[in-house]
């Protein structure tokens, strides 16, 4: 009887004009309120650190992004990764709905793990791309001389001296004497000096028992022990050694025997 007594006076307390029932239900409404400010108070604090930590998974994220455009020849402009992906539509037909603070609270862990598992991957995906940029920093494929034509290829030939019939183990590039000559790869140099049928010769260990040759040179700008990336310049052009002209004898050699340059320089033919 006390409970329905109860119930019935708090059920039809609006109604009813008692002050110390008004205070009782403001004193349940101020706890009830207080408890709700806490409850969103902690979700919002605990989805404040959730929104940093994707905040800042994102940002590794273009980073990452960057590094990979960059390695991969791609221009990171292309990409936008400072600007929000554009996004539209038409309105939907269905009736909007309100997330609720769960609905919230799991997008967000959702979205959180899905960034950690792209990072990691994009990570994985760096790592190739690097060890695979490093060995073609390391593969003779660019061109030691910017010429137009060679006048002898990798195969048999009349030996302009003797006039017999011997196989020519490298490109001639026909350049004028001085014309810079730069390290087809990366690599040490190992032979930097005047040898008696390649004149004025540099040859570059490149690793895993891969050698470039540049002969006939006419001045050479590197030293045994120098570590020389793709591209620098390591002589000039020249008509030393057993030689009929100005030109660059180029080779390259794989466990001591020659092979084809053209290969590697993407020659035609």
């Amino acid at each position: 009887l006390s409970v329905m007594l109860q119930y019935f006076v708090l059920r039809h307390a609006a109604n009813t004009q008692s002050p110390y029932l008004h205070a009782i239900l403001t004193n349940i409404r101020q706890q009830e309120n207080q408890r709700s400010e806490h409850f969103l108070s902690d979700n919002l604090n605990a989805m404040a650190v959730k929104l940093g930590e994707l905040q800042a998974q994102l940002l590794r994220l273009d980073v990452l992004g960057q590094r990979l455009a960059q390695i991969s020849g791609f221009k990171t402009q292309d990409f936008m990764f400072d600007e929000v992906p554009g996004r539209g539509g038409a309105t939907s037909r269905f009736s909007p709905q309100q997330l609720s603070i769960e609905e919230f609270d799991q997008a967000l862990s959702g979205l959180s793990k899905r960034m950690a598992d792209r990072s990691e991957k994009l990570g994985l995906l760096e790592s190739i791309l690097t060890l695979d940029n490093a060995k073609k920093q390391l593969l003779p494929s660019v061109f030691p001389v910017q010429t137009g034509w060679h006048s002898s290829d990798f195969a048999w030939r009349i030996d302009p001296f003797s006039g017999f019939k011997a196989f020519h183990e490298g490109i001639d590039f026909i350049a004028e004497t001085g014309t810079p000559i730069v390290a087809a790869a990366g690599g040490v140099v190992a032979f930097a000096a005047l040898h008696p049928e390649y004149g004025k010769m540099v040859e570059i260990d490149h690793g895993n028992d891969l050698v470039t040759r540049y002969c006939h040179a006419s001045k050479l700008l590197v030293k045994v022990g120098d570590v020389v990336p793709r591209g620098k310049k390591i002589a000039e052009v020249g008509n030393t050694g057993r030689s009929t002209g100005a030109h660059l004898h180029f080779e390259v050699r794989y466990k001591g025997l020659a092979q084809n340059p053209a290969r590697f320089l993407k020659i035609p033919g």
